[in-house]
C-alpha cells in the first residue's frame, strides 16, 4: 500500500491511511459498504491510535503512536483541525442511514436514544474535531452551545449567516434545545441542512429560510449556530444529487 498507493509510514495520521483505503477501493464508500471506514475500524481494533511503541520489521527504530481517538486525526484541514467542507462530506456520506430496527432510536452513532446530537458529534469527530469521550457526552443537543465556546469555537445568533459544517440549533436556548443539525449549504438567504433523527433517519432538509424553520418541520425555531473550534472553510466540492 505504501509503494503503490502512497500510504503514510508507520505512526502516520488516521486521515492519511483512510484516504489510502479510499483510493484503493476507488472511493471511500458506495451504496453497500463504507470500505475505508471498515478498514480503519479494523485498524483501531488492532491497536491504531493507542499509546505504545510499534517496531517495524527489519529492526528499524520503534515509532511512537500517540494516544487518543482515531477520529481526532481524520481532519482534511491540517493542523489537527477540520474544514467545513470535510464536515459536509462526512455528513453527506451518511444520508439515508436509518434506525435499526425502525423506531428504536438505535444507530451506530451512539446509545439507543434521541440521536440528532449524537449524529452531529459523530460527524464532527470523523471530520477531525477533537471531542473527548466519543459521542455519548454530547447526546443533549444544547451541549454544543457551551462546548464550542469553551473550546475556542464561536456561537452565532440566528440572524447571522452560517457556514457549511456549522451546527444549527433549534429551540429557545441552550437549556431548551429541541433539535440540532449540520449546515450543508448556504444559498442566498436560505440554508440546506443534514440532520440525524429527522424522520428516523439522516435526512437532507431544505432549502428553507432560517426564520421559517418550524414551517419546514423543525422542532423549534433556530436560536443559534455553533461553529466548531479550529475549523477552516472551503468549498464543499461535491454537488448535491
Amino acid at each position: 500500500m505504501r509503494a503503490e498507493m502512497g500510504a503514510p509510514p508507520a505512526g502516520g495520521p488516521y486521515h492519511g491511511y483512510y484516504e489510502t483505503a479510499c483510493h484503493y477501493y476507488g472511493a471511500c464508500a458506495d451504496g453497500l459498504v463504507d470500505y475505508a471506514h471498515e478498514v480503519m475500524a479494523r485498524a483501531v481494533e488492532f491497536g491504531f491510535g493507542h499509546e505504545g511503541k510499534v517496531r517495524p520489521s527489519g529492526g528499524a527504530e520503534a515509532v511512537t503512536v500517540s494516544q487518543g481517538s482515531a477520529c481526532q486525526g481524520f481532519g482534511i484541514g491540517g493542523s489537527g483541525g477540520a474544514t467545513g467542507g470535510a464536515i459536509v462530506r462526512v455528513a453527506r456520506s451518511q444520508l439515508g442511514v436509518a434506525e435499526d430496527p425502525p423506531g428504536s432510536n438505535c444507530t451506530k452513532y451512539g446509545p439507543c436514544e434521541q440521536w440528532c446530537a449524537l449524529f452531529v458529534a459523530w460527524v464532527w469527530q470523523h471530520a477531525g474535531i477533537a471531542m473527548a469521550g466519543g459521542t455519548p457526552p454530547y447526546a443533549y443537543s444544547g451541549t454544543f452551545y457551551g462546548w464550542v465556546k469553551e473550546h475556542g469555537g464561536r456561537v452565532l445568533p440566528a440572524t447571522a449567516t452560517p457556514s457549511p459544517g456549522d451546527a444549527v440549533l433549534y429551540g429557545w436556548g441552550p437549556k431548551e434545545t429541541e433539535h440540532i443539525g449540520i449546515v450543508e449549504e448556504v444559498l442566498g438567504g436560505q440554508i440546506v441542512t443534514i440532520e440525524g433523527n429527522f424522520a428516523d433517519q439522516v435526512s437532507r432538509v431544505g432549502p428553507f429560510l432560517p426564520a421559517l424553520a418550524v414551517l419546514q418541520g423543525e422542532a423549534g425555531p433556530i436560536y443559534a449556530y455553533a461553529e466548531p473550534p479550529g475549523v477552516g472553510h472551503e468549498p464543499t466540492g461535491v454537488e448535491r444529487g
